[in-house]
């Protein structure tokens, strides 16, 4: 529920949620979801799981340009290594730093890109917040 809290304060509400179909993923975002009145739009989506960098852009790039916010909720190595390749020169670089010292569960990168989905490539976006909310 603090992610959820987080997430909403960071994000508000996202137009589309892709989620692990591992059992440890799926819990996190029915306890994230809770923070919302009105749950955003889900999708299971078993790409995620064991998701390497690549497996991530190609994924983000076939969302449609009707969503504006976007949250994957996946596993490491490969969300951490994503928000890593992704991170741009308008990064916050304070926020780069916190990020590197670790990305641990519940860890909660937000980036912002500023073309369409399926023009995704690394160096693209901005790391504007890193947060580990916990309970």
């Amino acid at each position: 529920p603090v992610a959820g809290r987080v997430l909403r304060e960071r994000v508000g509400v996202p137009d589309l949620v892709l989620v692990s179909t591992a059992v440890r993923a799926r819990q996190t975002w029915e306890l994230a979801r809770s923070a919302y009145e009105h749950p955003p739009h889900h999708s299971d989506e078993p790409k995620i799981y064991e998701a390497s960098v690549d497996d991530l852009l190609l994924l983000v790039r076939e969302v449609s340009d009707r969503v504006q916010c976007l949250v994957v909720i996946g596993h490491n190595p490969g969300l951490e290594e994503f928000a890593y390749v992704l991170s741009g020169e308008s990064s916050d670089p304070a926020v780069v730093a916190e990020m590197s010292v670790k990305f641990p569960t519940s860890a909660l990168a937000v980036l912002t890109v500023d073309r369409p989905w399926e023009h995704l490539v690394a160096g693209v976006a901005a790391l504007r917040s890193f947060d580990v909310p916990r309970g």
